[in-house]
């Protein structure tokens, strides 16, 4: 399966988040909000940060 992914900072936004959208396919999306803080701290290494997930049209199964 392949998809695009897409990380954006919105400007009209009061809260200070990062959008980090994955489109799957037409009108399917995952879009994961985080903060700056946390996505620096991602992005130099630490683990098993918190995210809020939003989807659209698309369903996931945990086992």
């Amino acid at each position: 399966m392949n998809g695009q992914i897409s990380i954006v900072r919105p400007g009209a936004c009061d809260d200070c988040e990062i959008r980090m959208i994955i489109r799957l396919a037409r009108g399917k999306t995952i879009t994961a909000l985080i903060t700056p803080e946390n996505l620096a701290l991602a992005l130099t290494g630490k683990s098993d940060l918190p995210v809020e997930l939003k989807l659209r049209n698309v369903e996931i199964k945990v086992k």
